[in-house]
């Protein structure tokens, strides 16, 4: 599906199991970045995320994890209303949020 979607989007015959080696880690041959972003688009994230290392990398890694931490804590939605806080503080108030919800964890 995904080798699909890009082969069509770029107009060249990107393999399924290049998909697949690049999705675990087994893929060793340079990938054109073209690909790479072709990919994120598909998945609806910025090519960057894909192409980007360094402090940019770190940004995006950071952000995936945040996003999971709010996923695990079943959190569906979140809204600041105006309200600046930063990630460390947002896990702050929703793990006391789960500690009271479950007080003798």
């Amino acid at each position: 599906m995904v080798a699909q979607v890009v082969s069509a989007a770029l107009g060249a015959d990107i393999p399924a199991q290049m998909i697949e080696d690049l999705r675990h880690g087994r893929y060793e041959d340079p990938v054109d970045p073209t690909v790479l972003i072709a990919i994120a688009e598909h998945f609806q994230v910025p090519g960057y995320y894909l192409t980007s290392d360094g402090e940019l990398a770190d940004s995006v890694a950071e952000q995936l994890e945040f996003l999971a931490d709010l996923r695990h804590l079943g959190v569906n939605a979140l809204d600041y209303r105006g309200v600046r806080l930063d990630r460390q503080q947002v896990r702050a108030i929703l793990a006391n949020l789960t500690r009271s919800d479950n007080p003798g964890s």
